[in-house]
């Protein structure tokens, strides 16, 4: 029996050169192997979850653009966007606001 989030040697992976790298798996408490970086560590069992163990949650909601976090009530009537975020009509890419100063004449 092996220890809970031992790692385990999977099948080898090629690279874009000839050289052959080593997969290693961890395993999740279901017992299902999975490479670290795709687990959680639970903060209470202190145990390695795969995404099947997890319960996901929002903690807080942004916007996808300037990441600037605001309220679940705000985030859901401005549709996960901020106030000062705008896509350009023609292609939709994200308009950035700037200041320019102009001179008196």
């Amino acid at each position: 029996v092996r220890e809970l989030g031992s790692p385990v040697m999977a099948a080898a992976k090629k690279n874009s050169g000839d050289a052959v790298e080593p997969v290693i798996s961890f395993a999740c408490s279901c017992s299902t192997n999975a490479p670290l970086t795709h687990l959680f560590l639970c903060q209470h069992c202190i145990k390695l979850r795969c995404a099947r163990c997890v319960t996901h949650e929002i903690e807080s909601y942004y916007c996808p653009y300037c990441l600037e976090t605001m309220s679940s009530a705000e985030a859901k009537v401005k549709k996960n966007r901020c106030g000062n975020c705008c896509n350009c009509p023609t292609c939709g890419h994200t308009l950035s606001v700037m200041s320019t100063s102009s001179t008196g004449g």
